[in-house]
């Protein structure tokens, strides 16, 4: 698939140089621009968080639009592909390209962490009751370091837990734990350690510092990903991410 995906992106190219070649400016233009937004479009559609279907769903319909109206069209073989099915198709390889691995393990984004940074404990305890993801079984650990989410998909096998440090009741958490788990990606590599570190580093900005680890449940498919604030220097007395002790 994925070599499918490179043969569509050097066509996509030729096709509009093509275009523009032969005085075509804008259907060239819009051959190159439309079928790339929609490459996109795809990560955010594999992301499958709010934030990203919604930006996936404008760059499609961006995408779709101007080589709809630019008329531009693609000649293979003897056959004549219009513009919006030859976006079609790069938005399927695309979606079909992307590593699931990708779409999973984007457990943490920035809108959920600076909002659970800027939770006190008692805020946290509010906010953790109300949380709820679809068909996932949710439940919660009271422990003195504060409340631990824990979401699990029966069907899928998914899961994933978030756990918020507090060191007392009147200061945010000094970190952020949270872990994905999916039967479906490949095992925790150093490889994988540093591309997840780098897409969640990427996703939050220069504020927040991640590591990420093997989850200590000791799966190989689970990631754990540590989040401080990057101003933050902890205290050897710092609460443990495991919980308390006995």
């Amino acid at each position: 698939m994925w070599l499918l995906y490179q043969i569509y992106m050097i066509l996509v190219v030729t096709t509009g140089i093509s275009a523009l070649t032969k005085g075509e400016i804008y259907p060239g233009i819009a051959g190159i621009i439309g079928p790339t937004l929609c490459l996109f479009a795809a990560l955010g559609f594999r992301n499958q968080k709010m934030g990203g279907l919604v930006a996936a769903i404008a760059l499609a319909g961006v995408g779709f639009g101007i080589v709809y109206d630019s008329g531009f069209s693609v000649g293979l073989f003897g056959f004549e592909i219009t513009g919006p099915v030859w976006c079609a198709i790069g938005l399927i390889l695309g979606f079909l390209a992307t590593p699931k691995a990708q779409a999973v393990e984007r457990v943490i984004n920035k809108a959920d962490t600076d909002a659970i940074f800027s939770l006190t404990r008692s805020g946290w305890e509010d906010y953790a009751a109300r949380i709820s993801y679809p068909g996932e079984e949710v439940q919660l650990a009271h422990f003195d370091t504060g409340t631990v989410v824990i979401a699990f998909n029966p069907v899928s096998g998914q899961g994933r837990r978030i756990q918020p440090l507090y060191r007392d009741d009147t200061n945010p958490p000094d970190m952020l734990v949270i872990a994905g788990y999916n039967p479906k990606v490949p095992p925790f590599t150093a490889k994988r350690k540093l591309q997840i570190e780098k897409a969640a580093q990427r996703d939050l900005g220069r504020n927040y510092s991640v590591t990420a680890a093997s989850t200590r449940a000791g799966s190989p498919n689970g990631v754990e990903l540590t989040v401080t604030r990057a101003s933050v220097h902890l205290s050897p007395d710092t609460v443990d991410p495991s919980g308390p002790k006995g």
